[in-house]
């Protein structure tokens, strides 16, 4: 399995492919919870994650990686669940 064609980052991707796939599913949870990214900010650091909101704009772009660590925070911050971040089907 070629997980570069997948889009999975790995070691070797190019800086301009996506570093994280969930980035943009934490950025519509987010704006559907009505927070601001300054918002998101400010309760990152409350718990302990000084997060610049370039950094914030990269990871939910999916330009910056992210581990497992940051997801579990962002995950608490948002009052998500890993479950939130696949995908609904429509239809």
């Amino acid at each position: 399995m070629n997980l570069y064609k997948l889009g999975v980052p790995t070691r070797n991707t190019p800086p301009s492919k996506t570093r994280n796939l969930f980035g943009p599913r934490l950025k519509e949870i987010r704006l559907g919870r009505g927070m601001s990214a300054v918002a998101l900010i400010a309760k990152l650091e409350i718990n302990g994650w000084s997060l610049l909101p370039s950094s914030l704009s990269d990871l939910e772009a999916g330009r910056r990686s992210l581990t497992d660590v940051e997801l579990m925070l962002l995950l608490k911050v948002l009052r998500a669940d890993l479950s939130d971040l696949i995908p609904r089907k429509e239809g």
